[in-house]
């Protein structure tokens, strides 16, 4: 181009290589221990901590996104099967939870009361849904409160995801349960999964531990 060989840049029509994409930080068992009792705690004492005490167990144990939490209603939850629907990016879905987190909601929805406008599901004391904002703010007031590492909602989602994994979950029931486009998007977290399953046999290695020496 400086020689005057090309009139063009050639080089336009190169696509720049995307970065390499980094593992999505995870909450550690003993963080989410801390956040969970931290929460519990938080519920004895006021409306708001009864609501986010629900809403933290449920992203914990479905792995949904802050927009689906924001748009569940009262009537998406289904108190005796432990499920809830959830729209989302690919459409609409059914998530599971355990008994600890129904229990939780039913406390919630004891104290939300139907008497609010809307039907919202986490809301407001005005009875509108919690501003996408709201989310990450709750995140950061349960990490101090915890004194644990600063996280938002989506570290929520990628703990629920990894220790489903790591737990002997599928990675196809967890691309349904994600509401995942494509199996590609999930797969990193069977890359999480092995790299726990690496470490744990590296520490528990039977050739290694009991033929030391």
């Amino acid at each position: 181009m400086r020689r005057g060989c090309w009139s063009h840049k050639v080089t336009e029509r190169i696509r720049p290589l995307k970065p390499a994409r980094g593992l999505p930080r995870v909450l550690s068992p003993a963080e989410v221990r801390a956040l969970v009792q931290t929460a519990r705690r938080w519920a004895q004492s006021s409306w708001e901590g009864v609501r986010n005490y629900a809403l933290l167990l449920v992203m914990l144990d479905t792995g949904i996104r802050r927009g689906e939490a924001r748009a569940a209603t009262v009537h998406d939850v289904r108190l005796a099967q432990r499920a809830l629907t959830v729209r989302g990016k690919t459409g609409e879905r059914v998530v599971f939870y355990g008994p600890r987190t129904a229990r939780a909601l039913r406390a919630w929805l004891e104290r939300r009361t139907l008497r609010l406008p809307g039907d919202a599901l986490f809301c407001r004391r005005d009875g509108y849904p919690l501003r996408p904002e709201a989310f990450n703010a709750i995140c950061r007031k349960l990490a101090d409160k915890a004194k644990v590492k600063r996280f938002g909602c989506h570290v929520l989602r990628h703990t629920f995801a990894t220790t489903f994994i790591a737990q002997g979950g599928d990675v196809f029931a967890l691309q349904r349960l994600l509401g995942h486009a494509s199996l590609s998007t999930t797969r990193i977290y069977v890359t999480l999964g092995a790299q726990e399953l690496r470490e744990a046999h590296a520490k528990a290695s039977p050739v290694d531990r009991l033929l030391e020496g």
